[in-house]
């Protein structure tokens, strides 16, 4: 077996060069040097941010745990979803990314992966014309949600082989990002899992809600622009929130938490004596061979 090596987060590409106060309000920008024979230039390029994402290709999905329409699932681990795309999580995440040798090397994902039992939701929209993806009202933040500002603790990067960069350029399915839920799972329990934004640009984008005053003013318009690194909810403010879906799927757990489990709940049980025994008549076995009645078998 491999060994298997893990990162906290991953980025390539332009986004290596995102810096905080660049994408400290509004769309996500990039500071880019031009040069010249006479002068060097630096320009600020706007890059995609959660803001531009109407949603996500579901074949990006390799695993889901539990799995998808699973009735009888272990509930001792945390839900989780697989991407073949190592460095989706981060991709599209407005902000710098940190130094890997800074004290806290850790980088918020973009999306989030939180998991609910039916009465937690408050009501299920489906996409509409104007608007790809479905949205689910999760009916209380502060008790069904996750605090967003631990997310970077809940995604990772899984390698099979490094250094890492080489193995990005190989053979594909040797480097996945991982997102879990931290949350604790009941027994006979049915759930609804949801990859969904991180960022409150991301939510109103995916729920077709303006991301700036609109003129005249709409009923749903925020007061202001809404910044690029507003969490899409704060589990210390409560109430409702909508949420769209990127992706979903549904799974009941079961009675046993693990195999584990199952082992340790096998106890010994006593056979009678009558288990492995069973009476023969020897007196005329046949096939010329003598009676066994009355002589000892060794």
């Amino acid at each position: 077996m491999a060994d298997l090596n893990f990162f906290s987060w991953l980025r390539r590409g332009l986004g290596t060069g995102l810096q905080d106060a660049a994408a400290g309000a509004g769309a996500t920008e990039i500071a880019v040097a031009v040069g010249t024979n006479v002068e060097t230039v630096t320009v600020s390029l706007p890059v995609v941010g959660p803001g531009d994402i109407a949603g996500i290709d579901p074949r990006m999905i390799v695993k889901v745990h539990p799995g998808r329409d699973e009735s009888d699932a272990e509930f001792d681990q945390f839900p989780a979803i697989e991407i073949d795309q190592p460095d989706l999580p981060w991709r599209y995440t407005p902000s710098a990314a940190p130094s890997p040798t800074a004290p806290a090397d850790h980088l918020a994902p973009w999306l989030v992966l939180i998991v609910l039992e039916d009465g937690e939701i408050q009501e299920r929209t489906p996409p509409g014309p104007d608007r790809r993806l479905a949205l689910v009202t999760v009916a209380s933040v502060a008790t069904s949600l996750p605090n967003l500002a631990d997310s970077w603790a809940w995604a990772h990067v899984q390698a099979s082989e490094t250094p890492l960069t080489p193995t990005l350029a190989g053979i594909p399915g040797r480097v996945i990002a991982r997102i879990l839920c931290p949350r604790k799972l009941k027994q006979q329990t049915a759930y609804n899992a949801f990859l969904v934004p991180a960022f409150e640009r991301g939510r109103r984008a995916g729920a077709g809600e303006p991301l700036a005053p609109s003129l005249p003013p709409q009923p749903n318009d925020p007061p202001s622009e809404v910044l690029a690194l507003t969490p899409a909810w704060d589990t210390n403010v409560g109430g409702s929130v909508t949420l769209p879906v990127y992706y979903e799927w549904r799974f009941i757990t079961g009675l046993v938490g693990s195999f584990d489990d199952l082992v340790k709940r096998v106890k010994p049980a006593r056979l009678p004596d009558t288990v492995g025994r069973r009476r023969l008549d020897v007196s005329a076995p046949g096939y010329g061979l003598p009676t066994a009645v009355g002589r000892r078998l060794r």
